[in-house]
């Protein structure tokens, strides 16, 4: 039934058309498709897209073209100010150690705006403290090609800091000077938390039906099951 849901949502969705063209399904198939190419096979890929031209273009209602400097090289930046992280939490150690030429411990704080719990232990282990501060977002995003990225969605933005003396207020200033607004949260790990709960009820449910995450919300039976789990990770919290 959830199946036939999905074809009036999403027509072409090839998920629910094979489910519906087999009377069952092998077992074998299923946990192939569900748990060891979505949970275990997520390395990153080997390409890495350079730009072409010093520019990006982002947007949601229009499109706006920003001159920046890119590079997969840290050793071409200076000592940073600000390093900005939003690697997948499995990426946090390398990405950290690669950023080692752009950071100077004491000076340059290191913002790790994640999906995921503990990143900003990783953070810890190899900076201290001091300078780390742990962000999460809702806003959403869509890199369209290599070099346009659209928000797709407004959401809430958190910082909090590890360690009390950390200076946090210039950066706020900063995202709250644009349409991106952040609010500064004394209790960090609470919203890491809630937000690991949101992504336990989402990501499973659309990469197992390849429905994103707007389309998800118009299956009743699918929401139930998202509900459900929500509902057994807080009383596992």
């Amino acid at each position: 039934e959830i199946c036939q849901e999905i074809l009036e949502i999403d027509p072409a969705n090839s998920f629910a058309k094979e489910i519906l063209s087999k009377e069952k399904l092998p077992e074998k198939k299923i946990k192939v498709r569900s748990i060891v190419l979505r949970f275990i096979d997520m390395q990153p890929p080997k390409e890495i897209y350079i730009f072409s031209k010093p520019e990006i273009k982002i947007g949601r209602d229009k499109i706006i073209n920003l001159k920046i400097k890119a590079t997969t090289e840290p050793s071409d930046c200076d000592i940073q100010d600000l390093v900005i992280l939003t690697v997948k939490a499995f990426d946090t150690e390398k990405a950290l150690q690669d950023a080692e030429p752009m950071i100077e411990k004491g000076h340059t704080r290191i913002l790790c705006m994640q999906n995921g719990y503990g990143t900003e232990k990783i953070a810890v282990k190899l900076y201290g403290n001091k300078n780390i501060l742990r962000g999460i977002t809702s806003n959403g995003a869509l890199i369209i090609e290599p070099g346009c990225v659209k928000h797709t969605g407004y959401g809430d933005t958190f910082i909090g800091v590890l360690d009390k003396s950390t200076k946090y207020e210039d950066i706020l200033d900063i995202f709250n000077s644009t349409v991106l607004k952040a609010e500064f949260v004394e209790n960090i790990e609470e919203k890491i938390w809630g937000k690991v709960l949101v992504n336990a009820a989402i990501n499973p449910f659309g990469a197992i039906t390849r429905l994103r995450n707007g389309q998800l919300l118009e299956n009743n039976k699918i929401v139930e099951c998202m509900k459900s789990v929500v509902i057994e990770g807080v009383n596992v919290l």
